[in-house]
């Protein structure tokens, strides 16, 4: 028929092959990298929540504190001020580190690593913070370093171990 143009079944079916190698390719690296990367996750929520809470200690002029339980494996934040029933609270409603996650320690200037327990890193309502390293690690011992710096906003993420020294 005259003027009627259009695509020819070979034509669409080469393009949905097309399509569908690359998405066959594409899925299990998106999977990967965004579903399944829970460092990156916990990663996330620290570098939001200590930006936050930077912000909020100074703008209320109050003290906070980001716990960090090594032993089980959760973080949660609270005031000096709290009542014991609004910190159980604060810590029934902390983040969860996945199962594949683990914080293999904390370290401070001058205090050095602290492995096990509880430990608490402070935001002061003057607007600085303790200076710390939380260092991570994914089962497949992927480990990350993120630097919590005392007068700057923003938290480093570091993909490796570091430390202090270097």
């Amino acid at each position: 028929m005259p003027g009627l143009e259009g695509y020819t079944l070979i034509e669409l079916v080469v393009v949905i092959a097309l399509i569908s190698i690359m998405f066959s390719l594409a899925l299990p690296r998106f999977r990967d990298n965004v579903l399944t990367d829970q460092v990156r996750k916990t990663s996330r929520w620290v570098i939001t929540q200590t930006r936050h809470l930077k912000q909020q200690s100074t703008r209320e002029k109050k003290d906070y504190i980001l716990h960090v339980d090594m032993d089980a494996e959760k973080l949660w934040i609270s005031t000096p001020d709290m009542e014991a029933e609004a910190l159980e609270q604060a810590e029934e409603e902390a983040f969860q580190l996945s199962e594949n996650v683990e914080i293999m320690d904390v370290e401070f200037p001058g205090r050095g690593r602290i492995s096990s327990g509880q430990v608490d890193i402070y935001f002061y309502a003057k607007g600085y913070s303790d200076k710390a390293l939380i260092h991570m690690q994914e089962d497949n011992d992927r480990r990350v370093s993120l630097l919590i710096e005392p007068f700057l906003p923003q938290t480093k993420y570091i993909e490796d171990y570091s430390d202090f020294d270097n």
